[in-house]
């Protein structure tokens, strides 16, 4: 023990890991203050033309002001010639949702997974509320998993980091299928309440649309709801959301008419997205969860061809069951029975 003081008292390092551990843990519980815009504004994007549009979820911010927390486009432009260097970044003039489909099977069945994913500018670095997460080019993926009816069974909403993932159940979902010991009433995630399940009371997963809504600075999601689109109108000012396929994300074009790819294409951070660094993560948890590049935001990419696991979990021994990727073996370390 004697051993052990000492070498505290000698470093500094080690000091200043030990104060700022608690603020790692309180940065995940201390919710921002915020008078929310009255009316609230809401991403509505337009068309109804396939299973992707009549899906999309909308996006409800708590404030609009400050450019980082909207909704953006991923832009590049090119700030060296030799040797080429580019610069990528989230204008918040325009916002765009990327969006596609992904079948999988188990057991007992065949579902088909519509993955949306929405970038932001940053997330700001502030001390109190401490803002763990702080860095530049962070993103959100929302994904509803259908059953071969087109209906939803579940809303999985994760940072595009991996962090923060939620898995909330619809009323479309047998019983069967929930993990052992889940909570009927709300889930608790890291000082966010969501719902336990979302109901669709009309038996019609068409006519009503998921609400998604999203907490300044840092994004999180602070709950979800369900609304007939005249409700909406009628509760929200509408904002403009165009909806892209994820492909566009790998071929962004530059001013001199070529393109380049929103994420890193070689190297130690191949996967990942341009000029995502997350330094207070890298400094207090990385460490520890063995990944340098723990925090920073990736590819959702093929199990088969993408070079970054998808894990949810900070686990090391647990990054191959949680990575999402693998989509019927993430719910199984999840403890859903899909």
């Amino acid at each position: 023990m004697r051993k052990l003081i000492t070498l505290f008292q000698k470093n500094r390092i080690l000091r200043l890991l030990v104060f700022l551990s608690p603020l790692l843990f309180t940065s995940c519980v201390t919710l921002t203050g915020v008078v929310a815009d009255d009316p609230a504004k809401v991403y509505l994007p337009a068309g109804e033309e396939n299973l992707l549009d009549r899906f999309a979820p909308l996006f409800v911010l708590q404030t609009y002001k400050e450019n980082h927390n909207r909704i953006g486009r991923p832009t590049a432009h090119v700030v060296k010639k030799e040797p080429r260097r580019e610069e990528i970044f989230i204008d918040p003039a325009e916002a765009v949702m990327f969006a596609e489909q992904r079948a999988f099977s188990t057991a007992d069945g065949s579902y088909t997974n519509l993955v949306y994913r929405i970038h932001f500018a940053a997330v700001p670095f502030s001390l109190i509320p401490f803002h763990v997460t702080a860095g530049n080019n962070p993103g959100l993926l929302v994904i509803l998993t259908l059953d071969n009816m087109n209906q939803p069974l579940l809303v999985t909403t994760v940072h595009t980091c991996g962090c923060y993932c939620a898995i909330t159940p619809t009323s479309y979902l047998p019983r069967r299928a929930y993990p052992d010991g889940w909570q009927p009433t709300r889930q608790e995630l890291w000082g966010e309440t969501l719902p336990a399940q979302i109901d669709y009371p009309d038996g019609s997963g068409e006519k009503r649309k998921l609400l998604v809504f999203l907490r300044d600075g840092t994004h999180r999601v602070m709950d979800q709801q369900l609304m007939k689109e005249e409700e909406i109108l009628r509760n929200f000012a509408p904002l403009p959301i165009s909806l892209e396929p994820m492909g566009a994300l790998k071929t962004i074009p530059l001013e001199d008419g070529s393109v380049t790819s929103f994420f890193e294409e070689q190297g130690w951070r191949n996967g990942f997205v341009k000029g995502s660094y997350k330094p207070w993560e890298m400094l207090l948890i990385s460490w520890w969860a063995l990944d340098l590049n723990v925090g920073c935001d990736k590819e959702y990419g093929d199990p088969l061809t993408s070079p970054t696991t998808f894990y949810t979990s900070l686990r090391p021994w647990c990054r191959s069951a949680s990575d999402m990727r693998n989509f019927p073996e993430f719910l199984h370390f999840r403890g859903w029975k899909l």
